[in-house]
């Protein structure tokens, strides 16, 4: 049955008490950075070459997985196919930030309701409850390098506990056993980690996680992109926003806490589920 691309999944279950543009606001506005440069054209060339070698290993790999998928009967959530048309759709502008928050507010419901051992529930809980990033999600999800100034690590000790979360090695700067990687049914991976530049979390959207031999491919092959273009690659796109250049964000966090049990309580209600789910 064929899902529509870009619109909240038709069901009963109603969203419509979920606000959260009322009662919010927004202080201090977030301060963004400068964007990296590209690379020079040396830089470039030798990396260019290096990927045009790698992209048709990428594409056996790409085909093998899909004739695995057909032979195994697999098939994809529909509901997280409308929930990825929806996330690429607002990183090419054709869908406003706010259109794209009631989105995952239905697809949140439909995608977990029935399984709250998922812990896409709680990243995706966080960020609507983080209004500050909302004017910048679509480079975030373009996998932006994103820097919750002041939070002296409080979201990445929160969400390594989160079930499904495993740390992991990375080629950023981070305190040791403090860099974690998550796959869940909306982002193929995101990552975070405590910086050993200011003590504050850090995280970005990948396209690809580590922990397989063949997810380790697919992520070596978007580094080698990466280090070409000096751009952070994610599976909705790319951004210039990179370690050195993040968008940096202020939180309160106060504030957040007040806003998640806001919007864990109005989930809970429209999806008739307990409201006690991790926070």
């Amino acid at each position: 049955m064929a899902v529509p691309a870009l619109s909240p999944p038709a069901s009963p279950v109603s969203t419509r008490s979920v606000t959260f543009s009322e009662n919010v606001a927004v202080i201090p506005m977030p301060i963004y950075r400068t964007q990296a440069e590209p690379p020079s054209l040396a830089y470039r060339v030798t990396f260019g070459a290096v990927t045009l070698v790698a992209t048709p290993v990428i594409w056996l790999l790409s085909a093998v997985q899909w004739v695995i998928k057909v032979i195994t009967c697999q098939s994809d959530n529909p509901h997280r196919a409308q929930a990825e048309a929806l996330l690429r759709a607002h990183v090419a502008h054709q869908v406003p930030h706010e259109e794209l928050i009631d989105g995952l507010t239905g697809h949140l419901i439909h995608l977990l309701s029935g399984d709250l051992n998922e812990g896409s529930y709680d990243f995706i809980v966080d960020f609507l409850a983080l209004s500050e990033l909302h004017p910048k999600f679509h480079h975030i999800l373009a996998g932006a390098n994103v820097h919750l100034q002041g939070d002296d690590g409080f979201f990445a000790n929160k969400w390594s506990q989160i079930p499904g979360a495993y740390e992991r090695y990375s080629s950023h700067r981070y305190h040791e056993g403090h860099c974690h990687g998550f796959s869940g049914r909306v982002f193929n991976e995101l990552l975070f980690w405590k910086s050993t530049d200011d003590d504050d979390t850090r995280f970005q959207v990948e396209s690809a996680p580590v922990n397989s031999f063949i997810s380790l491919l697919f992520h070596l092959y978007d580094y080698l992109v990466y280090r070409r273009d000096n751009e952070q690659q994610s599976q909705f796109g790319s951004s210039p926003h990179t370690e050195d250049h993040p968008i940096m964000i202020n939180v309160d966090l106060d504030e957040y806490r007040r806003r998640a049990a806001e919007i864990r309580t109005q989930l809970a209600a429209d999806a008739a589920l307990p409201s006690n789910v991790s926070s």
